[in-house]
C-alpha cells in the first residue's frame, strides 16, 4: 500500500506522535491545516521533545516537498515553554526563597535591635534617651545599631550617644 493514498485525517487523530508525523506524507486536502495540526502535536511535550518532533517534522516534509511551508509553520509557532520544570527557574525559585528568608532574619533582628536600644536608652538614660530613637530608627545599618547598642553599654552621658548618631545617621 502506498502512504501517499492514506487519508492523512486517520493519522493526525491518533494519540501516537509518530503516527501524527506520518500524516504529512498521506493524502489531505488542506496541506496548510494538516502541517498546522501536526506541530500542534507538539505542545503537550517537553522542549527536547519538541525539538525532536519538529526535526522528524521537517524531515519527513522533505519527502512531499512541502520543507518550506513546513519550515514558515514551525517558525511562525508560538514559544510555549513550561517554566515550572525548567532548571534556571527552579534555581531562581530556591533563590528567592533563601532571599525571603534572610530578609526576614534581617528584618527580625533589626526590629530585636530596635527594641534592645530603646530599652536600654530608656533604663539608663529615661525620656532624653527615649528622644534619641528618631534618630536611631534612620539607622539602616545593623552593624551600626550593634555597634550604638554596646555604646549604650559603656557610656557615661547622653552626648557621647549623641556624638556616634551625629556621625552614623544621615
Amino acid at each position: 500500500m502506498d502512504i501517499r493514498e492514506i487519508n492523512s485525517t486517520e493519522l493526525l487523530e491518533s494519540n501516537d506522535p509518530i503516527d501524527r508525523l506520518l500524516s504529512i506524507l498521506c493524502r489531505t486536502q488542506d496541506t496548510d491545516g494538516t502541517i498546522k495540526q501536526i506541530i500542534a502535536g507538539a505542545y503537550p511535550m517537553s522542549s527536547n521533545e519538541q525539538d525532536s518532533y519538529l526535526r522528524k517534522l521537517l524531515i519527513l516534509s522533505r519527502l512531499r516537498g512541502l520543507a518550506d511551508k513546513t519550515e514558515k509553520e514551525v517558525k511562525n509557532m508560538p514559544v510555549l515553554i513550561d517554566v515550572t520544570n525548567d532548571k534556571l527557574y527552579l534555581e531562581g525559585k530556591l533563590e528567592g526563597i533563601l532571599e525571603g528568608k534572610l530578609e526576614g532574619k534581617l528584618e527580625g533582628k533589626y526590629e530585636g535591635l530596635l527594641e534592645g536600644i530603646e530599652g536600654m536608652l530608656d533604663i539608663k538614660y529615661g525620656a532624653n534617651g527615649l528622644a534619641l530613637m528618631v534618630f536611631v530608627k534612620e539607622m539602616t545599618s545593623i552593624e551600626k545599631m550593634a555597634r550604638f547598642k554596646e555604646l549604650i553599654r559603656r557610656s557615661k552621658t547622653v552626648d557621647e550617644l549623641k556624638e556616634f548618631l551625629k556621625n552614623n545617621v544621615g
